[in-house]
């Protein structure tokens, strides 16, 4: 092994295995075959592992050569970004692309992505709202820097998983529903069941808050069914039903809509993860966010209003 890569031959190798062979790579390059073929040998040589076995005739990447393919790619695109960057106004805003999760509570999102606003010089913020196989996909083809879910990346994509988040999850309502949900709810034995303000079907959070209220034996009546958080605070602050969220939100939600506290929903968490590449040089930006919601949550920050 060396320890200072020659990019000429990796340019060399990454354009082969882009045509297919040594005859198409050397027409695009307006070279040799011979100078090809002998920069590839010596790039082999160096890393101590064949790259290309023949098919007919044409090449095709060993296992080896799919994995130096795969860090290549990645090796010039950041060099270009490295050159736009360079050639870009230095007065000009940053850009930070963030993939967010549609199962996501809006209130959570804003609270996340808030220091990205106040960051100054000023930064571009483009935010992508969309299931989580396209923004997984996205990531992993560069087209987001961050993305923001609640679920961990699926193994094989080459991303890693942060918590930014963790909080208990309680029930929300305004009063005088709030006392007597304390009281039916401490004592199942009264009866009556508890209005709620659910997701949607396909949300995870949905599935366990309804586990948890059949493991109580705890009858419950869906006034509404909303995908979106911030109508689900609104529904709730009518005082017809309560809804579950974070506690990191109690103060904000207080505040804003008049809703307290009823009863923690033992065993059941709000989290988010921070969604990363993981051989790719996190951005700046995105570590910063991660960094950022990690402290205000240790120092016991205002959670999301």
């Amino acid at each position: 092994m060396f320890d200072q890569l020659n990019y000429n031959h990796l340019h060399y190798f990454f354009e082969v295995a882009r045509a297919g062979s040594i005859t198409a790579a050397a027409k695009e390059l307006r070279v040799s075959q011979p100078t090809i073929s002998t920069q590839i040998r010596v790039l082999e040589g160096a890393l101590g592992v064949k790259l290309f076995d023949r098919e007919g005739r044409g090449l095709v990447l060993t296992r080896e050569g799919q994995l130096a393919q795969g860090y290549a790619q990645d090796i010039f695109r950041l060099g270009r970004e490295l050159q736009r960057s360079l050639e870009s106004d230095a007065a000009s805003p940053g850009m930070l692309r963030v993939g967010v999760a549609d199962s996501l509570p809006k209130w959570l999102v804003s609270w996340l992505l808030e220091p990205v606003l106040s960051m100054r010089p000023r930064v571009r913020l483009v935010v992508r709202e969309a299931k989580l196989t396209e923004l997984f996909g996205g990531l992993a083809q560069h087209e987001f820097e961050l993305v923001l879910t609640d679920r961990k990346a699926p193994f094989g994509l080459g991303l890693t998983s942060e918590q930014v988040v963790d909080s208990p999850l309680v029930l929300f309502a305004k009063e005088p529903l709030a006392g007597q949900l304390r009281e039916s709810l401490s004592n199942p034995a009264l009866g009556g069941a508890c209005p709620l303000v659910l997701p949607g079907e396909e949300s995870v959070m949905r599935t366990q808050i309804e586990s948890w209220f059949a493991e109580h034996s705890i009858p419950i009546d869906i006034v509404a069914e909303v995908d979106d958080s911030a109508l689900a605070k609104i529904v709730a602050a009518s005082g017809a039903a309560c809804f579950a969220g974070p506690r990191l939100i109690a103060e904000a939600l207080d505040e804003h809509f008049g809703l307290v506290e009823v009863a923690e929903l033992e065993g059941l968490r709000e989290g988010v993860l921070a969604v990363l590449p993981k051989r790719r040089v996190p951005h700046p930006l995105a570590e910063k966010l991660v960094a950022s919601a990690s402290e205000r949550l240790a120092g016991g920050g205002e959670g999301p209003s």
